[in-house]
C-alpha cells in the first residue's frame, strides 16, 4: 500500500471571523481534535485505498441558531466521477457528477447550533486508473429554509495523485519548534524561515492570523478564554502543520 500523503495547501484568503467553517478530522482516533480547513483548500492524496485515501469533514457552525446546508460539486478534472464515495447529511453516493448538487436525505442538511455535520460524512475517490492526478472540488453552501442559496460557503479540492513523492508535514520538516503547548499567557516558538500562524478555536473558526520572522517568535495569548486550540504554520511554499494548545 502506497505512502499516504495529506497536502494541504493554501489557495484563497482565509475565512476571517465566518462563523461557518470546515474541519477534517480522524474517526478512527477518539483523542483526535479536528484539524481546521481553509477556504480554498487542497487535501491531496497517492492512494485509493482505506483511511489514506478518505476525507473525513465536519461543517461547523459557530452560530446560536441552526443552518442549513447543501453541497455542489463544482467541477471534476481527469475522471468521470464514477467509484467515488461522497456521504453526506447521512446519505451516501458511489459516483459523482459535475455540476450535481446534493442534499443528504432531505432537501438540505441542517447543522445544528453550535454543531457539526454527523460523523462518517466523506470524500473519497476510489479509482486509479489514468496517470494524470485527479482533482474533485466541492463547494459546501448555506441554504435558507426553502432550500434557495443565500450567503457564505466552502470550497475544497480533493486532489489524487499516485505519483506524488511529497511527504507529510511535520512541524520539525517544516522548521517549527513549538515551545510550549500549554499555555498561560505567551504561547512561543521558534521557525527557520518566515511563516504564517493562523489560530482556530475548537470549532475551527479563524480567529487569529499573523506573519513572523525567522527566529524566536512570541504570540500573545493572554486575552484568549480557557480552552483548547489549533496552531497552523504554513510557510512561503504553501506546506502546513498544525499543533494543538491549551490555554490554561
Amino acid at each position: 500500500m502506497k505512502k499516504i500523503i495529506y497536502s494541504l495547501m493554501l489557495l484563497a484568503g482565509i475565512q476571517g471571523f465566518s462563523q461557518m467553517s470546515m474541519s477534517s478530522y480522524n474517526p478512527y482516533n477518539p483523542n483526535d481534535v479536528p484539524i481546521p480547513m481553509t477556504n480554498g483548500e487542497v487535501w491531496t492524496t497517492n492512494t485509493v485505498e482505506g483511511q489514506g485515501a478518505t476525507l473525513y469533514f465536519y461543517i461547523n457552525n459557530s452560530y446560536d441558531y441552526d443552518i442549513y446546508i447543501k453541497a455542489r460539486v463544482v467541477s471534476i478534472i481527469n475522471d468521470d466521477g464514477s467509484n467515488f464515495q461522497f456521504c453526506f447529511g447521512q446519505n451516501c453516493v458511489f459516483s459523482i457528477t459535475e455540476g450535481t448538487v446534493y442534499t443528504g436525505y432531505e432537501d438540505k442538511v441542517t447543522i445544528p447550533a453550535g454543531g457539526t455535520n454527523t460523523m462518517w460524512d466523506k470524500i473519497q475517490n476510489e479509482n486509479a486508473d489514468g496517470t494524470n492526478p485527479k482533482e474533485f472540488v466541492f463547494e459546501f453552501f448555506r441554504v435558507d429554509e426553502n432550500g434557495d442559496e443565500i450567503d457564505e460557503s466552502i470550497m475544497v479540492t480533493y486532489k489524487y495523485d499516485a505519483t506524488s513523492s511529497v511527504s507529510d508535514i511535520t512541524l520539525q520538516k517544516l522548521g517549527v519548534q513549538v515551545n510550549n503547548t500549554l499555555v498561560k499567557n505567551e504561547f512561543t516558538f521558534t521557525t527557520t524561515s518566515v511563516m504564517t500562524m493562523d489560530l482556530f478555536d475548537i470549532n475551527g473558526r479563524n480567529i487569529a492570523s499573523k506573519n513572523f520572522n525567522e527566529g524566536t517568535n512570541l504570540y500573545n495569548a493572554s486575552e484568549l478564554n480557557a480552552g483548547i486550540y489549533i496552531a497552523k504554520f504554513t510557510d512561503k511554499q504553501g506546506q502546513t502543520a498544525s499543533v494543538k494548545i491549551v490555554k490554561q
